[in-house]
């Protein structure tokens, strides 16, 4: 995705900005994406922000968490974009689509440390304390969805006090409906497979809620059956 940094009182849009924010504006990349692929897929960024936030609630006690999601949004220009250059040079407009989103620019000085914790198929063997907490959240997240919802590809800023604010986050869902990076329950069943808990996991009992995880060996094949049951997962209502 490419980024830019934008004043709040330079913005004209059905939603009020408070001034005293800067705001980071983020659309995908012209290569590989047009019009319509480019609002998905922000939409989709948007979704997975507010389902990490939700998960993170319930795991904050145990970590200093925090999502970037508070104030983020989705907007779209109502002007016309100018058109990409015809002679194929570089397009230096801070947008090329009309659709964008909004989130809270991150402090990223000398004080402030970026760290990739996972990518969208691994699974993930931190083994800082931090990371720990993190791949404890990934577990903690799946088994809260009742195994309907896989965290992947988290990173973050970490604060000089430790906090850290994820961002960019992706997914993998049962029904494979977060984005064109979700390999759905195939995913799932590979981590519930492999995973293995840390001491942050078995300290919130995670292992434990594993055994409710229905499960089947055919031969020398030990396979994961992902339940389809979502009726006690709030984040069903407004999503489906």
């Amino acid at each position: 995705m490419t980024s830019a940094k934008a004043s709040a009182s330079t913005r004209k849009s059905k939603r009020k900005l408070e001034s005293a924010i800067d705001y980071a504006i983020f659309q995908c990349k012209p290569i590989s994406s047009f019009e319509a692929s480019n609002e998905e897929d922000l939409i989709q960024e948007l979704r997975l922000l507010h389902f990490a936030s939700y998960f993170l609630q319930s795991f904050y006690e145990r970590a200093k968490l925090h999502r970037n999601v508070n104030g983020t949004f989705v907007g779209k220009v109502t002007s016309n974009i100018p058109p990409r250059p015809a002679d194929h040079s570089t397009d230096d407009h801070t947008l090329v689509f009309k659709t964008f989103l909004a989130a809270p620019l991150l402090s990223c000085d000398g004080l402030y440390e970026e760290q990739k914790f996972c990518g969208n198929t691994d699974i993930p063997e931190n083994e800082d304390p931090l990371g720990l907490a993190i791949d404890a959240y990934i577990h903690h997240a799946l088994l809260d969805s009742g195994t309907t919802v896989l965290l992947s590809d988290l990173q973050g800023i970490i604060a000089p006090n430790g906090s850290i604010k994820l961002f960019d986050p992706q997914a993998h869902t049962i029904n494979k409906s977060s984005g064109h990076w979700d390999k759905g329950a195939s995913q799932i069943r590979i981590y519930l497979k492999e995973h293995c808990c840390n001491s942050v996991c078995r300290a919130l009992r995670l292992h434990l809620d594993d055994r409710d995880n229905s499960t089947t060996k055919d031969n020398q094949t030990s396979k994961t059956v992902v339940s389809k049951s979502t009726q006690k997962h709030p984040l069903r209502v407004g999503f489906d």
